[in-house]
């Protein structure tokens, strides 16, 4: 095919993406103020003012050309300007509000984050769709006139009706070690649902009061009982190939857990590990 097919082609996408996603924000009473060459919108909703790219959306569909595709991203697009259309306002934002786990060394001085663990921090965001997340700033304190702990408790009753949903799986390792999954479908918040506040009363019903975590990525924890360093060790190959081969990798630490704490008691070393 030739380059000028290609342009007309790319041309003929750019304006279906237009006229869908004009509809998408007439149908919600957006008012489009602009649109640059590399469709950034600018959009009004309300007092609201805020700007949506659809570049990744039109690659996306451009690379798969279906319908299914086309109809998926519009959707997802709407969603993030109905989000972003209500973070006008805590009341109307706190729907969206939800936290994720992350290394300490990773997070920056302007995100919201509030300590977890050694090395490990509880950081708020908001997401339209439980994938894409955005991290919130000390901004939004300011510009909603709540406190930090508010935001954290209301993120913390979303992420507790996340955990509500997930299937646990009790399983048994080698040596009759019990172990729990959780399984959910906010992958993006699985790990982070250990940082919940009914998280110790949920898994505490399957192994006591006092049970470990692992936690290679964002996207996948194991709960186990509380047993000893040596049958531990066994894990440690599993525990470092899934967190090398993450998207997210969160740590090779083990943590554990208790009814008031949590505290890392050992780790699998890459270093160690790679010798």
């Amino acid at each position: 095919m030739s380059k000028m097919i290609d342009k007309i082609n790319n041309l003929f996408v750019k304006d279906k993406f237009d006229s869908a996603f004009r509809n998408a924000m007439k149908k919600h009473n957006y008012i489009i103020t602009s649109v640059t060459d590399d469709g950034v919108y600018s959009i009004k909703a309300g007092t609201a003012e805020f700007k949506i790219s659809t570049k990744d959306a039109r690659r996306a569909y451009e690379n798969d050309g279906s319908q299914e595709t086309f109809d998926k991203h519009i959707k997802s697009l709407e969603k993030l300007c109905e989000m972003k259309s209500r973070m006008v306002s805590f009341t109307n934002a706190q729907a969206f509000l939800r936290f994720v786990i992350m290394k300490d060394t990773e997070v920056k001085p302007h995100m919201l984050a509030a300590d977890f663990a050694e090395g490990l921090k509880k950081v708020v965001v908001c997401t339209p769709d439980n994938i894409r997340v955005t991290f919130l700033s000390e901004e939004y304190t300011k510009r909603w006139a709540v406190p930090k702990e508010v935001l954290f408790s209301a993120a913390d009753r979303n992420m507790c009706r996340i955990l509500e949903k997930a299937k646990i799986t009790e399983g048994m390792l080698i040596d009759k070690i019990k172990v729990l999954e959780f399984n959910v479908q906010a992958k993006r918040f699985a790990s982070a649902l250990i940082m919940c506040n009914d998280f110790h009363r949920i898994a505490e019903k399957y192994l006591g009061k006092k049970f470990l975590v692992v936690a290679p990525s964002a996207e996948s924890f194991l709960v186990l009982e509380n047993i000893t360093a040596d049958i531990l060790e066994n894990l440690g190959q599993v525990i470092l190939k899934e967190y090398k081969n993450a998207e997210h990798p969160l740590t090779t630490d083990v943590l554990l857990f208790m009814p008031d704490s949590v505290k890392i008691v050992g780790d699998f070393s890459l270093q160690k590990n790679d010798a």
